[in-house]
C-alpha cells in the first residue's frame, strides 16, 4: 500500500466512530486532519519533483542519442566519400593502364 493510500486510510480511521485513537475535540480532529492533508501534499510534491528529475534525465539521454546518430551518420558520409574517391582514383589509374598499353 502506498504511502498516500496509507494516509487516506488514517483520515478515515479519524472519521470512524468506532475509532478509538480519534480525538475528542473538535479542534484536535481538526489538527489531525490538517497534519494528514500536509503530509500528503508534502508526499505528493516529492513525487511531482522525482517525475521532473526523471524528465530531464530522459532529455539529457534523448539529446545524448541524437548526438550519437548524426555523429555516425557523418562518419557514414565520410566513409561514402572515401569509397568514392577510392572508386574514382582506381578507376582513373585503369584507364591510365589501359591507355598506356
Amino acid at each position: 500500500m502506498t504511502t498516500l493510500k496509507k494516509r487516506r486510510q488514517n483520515v478515515a480511521e479519524f472519521a470512524s466512530p468506532r475509532n478509538t485513537k480519534q480525538p475528542k475535540t473538535a479542534s484536535e480532529r481538526m489538527m489531525a486532519y490538517l497534519n494528514v492533508k500536509a503530509q500528503t501534499q508534502r508526499e505528493a510534491a516529492k513525487t511531482s519533483d522525482e517525475l521532473t528529475r526523471m524528465r530531464l534525465e530522459l532529455d539529457e539521454r534523448k539529446l545524448k542519442l541524437e548526438e550519437e546518430k548524426f555523429a555516425l551518420e557523418k562518419e557514414e558520409r565520410r566513409a561514402q566519400a572515401a569509397a568514392s574517391q577510392a572508386q574514382t582514383q582506381m578507376l582513373l589509374t585503369l584507364l591510365t593502364k589501359a591507355n598506356i598499353k
